[in-house]
């Protein structure tokens, strides 16, 4: 399957350079907004090349990525959500971003901190917004949240994955409420994106639709350990702004785009380049180091597992406790 050496890099790479180093990266926190975002950029970059070498080709249709990239206005990113796994392939272009690149932050649910706990570390060190089964401390963290000028809020609006259940759901919704129903797209839930655009006066939204080559025949929730990986992503960006267009009207567009299918020669090939080998050269090493030291300190080892429970205790006092 092509995506071991991926779940391989996120549960264990991920886990042991981040929860190391967690205590400093908090302090850094504090004092450099920057250096953290480097740092989180350097997981992207390097997830990037883990999906490279898993023979996965990733397709854009036009430069506005580039410009996506280079514009450090606030904006809010939305995204189609044919699978859990579809964040994977954004690394490619925040790849082709470079390491100094706008910070990329998400609204993700508890499942993802608990399951994936080193990518959890780095969604708390960049201000993700964490969704519970806390219901008020959904919309209060929603209400406060605080958008910079160099952030782009990646968000998915249709917030399930589109497979037969949550279609039924969506269709079923859209009956009783008397909304046209959308054929390839489940309808969006906009009220994350109102709220967020809304408190940080952001008008700028780019639209990223994505299609895999493989579409999924089972209609079922695909994840990283129910299903392979595609082995081409076909990525079209447009800019929008909402003072013209709602979510509903860029989902509406998205799910006509679809419907519409694409023409594979007016795309090309993301190309590789040397920041995603260099960075995953780094966090290797750097876990071997971490894995060295560990296994000639007890205390570091102890230290290390002491982080990780202190992580998890975190969690589930966010998930079940805290309410703001």
């Amino acid at each position: 399957m092509n995506n071991v050496p991926i779940l391989l890099y996120l549960f264990f790479i991920y886990l042991i350079n981040n929860a190391f180093i967690l205590p400093l990266l908090i302090i850094i926190k504090l004092f450099s907004k920057k250096l953290l975002i480097i740092w989180a950029n350097t997981f992207w970059c390097s997830l990037g090349y883990i999906v490279k070498k898993s023979n996965i080709t990733v397709h854009i249709q036009n430069n506005i990525i580039i410009k996506f990239f280079n514009d450090y206005d606030k904006c809010i990113l939305i995204q189609n959500h044919p699978t859990e796994y579809d964040f994977l392939f954004l690394s490619r272009l925040v790849s082709n971003g470079g390491l100094t690149c706008k910070r990329i932050r998400c609204a993700i649910t508890s499942k993802i901190y608990s399951m994936i706990p080193g990518w959890g570390m780095l969604c708390y060190l960049t201000d993700y917004i964490m969704i519970s089964r806390n219901k008020k401390k959904n919309f209060n963290a929603l209400e406060s949240c605080k958008v910079d000028n160099d952030d782009a809020f990646y968000i998915f609006p249709e917030g399930d994955v589109y497979c037969d259940k949550y279609k039924q759901i969506s269709d079923k919704y859209c009956e009783n409420n008397n909304i046209q129903k959308m054929k390839n797209c489940l309808y969006p839930r906009s009220g994350a994106v109102d709220i967020i655009t809304k408190n940080n006066n952001i008008d700028k939204v780019y639209s990223l639709v994505v299609i895999y080559n493989n579409k999924n025949l089972e209609n079922k929730n695909l994840t990283l350990l129910n299903s392979e990986l595609p082995d081409k992503v076909y990525f079209t960006i447009n800019e929008y702004n909402l003072k013209d267009n709602s979510i509903i009207d860029i989902f509406r567009n998205t799910d006509k785009f679809l419907d519409d299918g694409i023409i594979t020669k007016d795309y090309m090939i993301v190309e590789s380049n040397a920041c995603e080998l260099y960075c995953f050269l780094f966090h290797i090493l750097f876990t071997i180091v971490i894995l060295y030291l560990m296994s000639q300190n007890l205390y570091l080892f102890i230290y290390f597992i002491t982080v990780i429970c202190s992580y998890y205790t975190y969690i589930y006092l966010e998930q079940c406790v805290f309410i703001y």
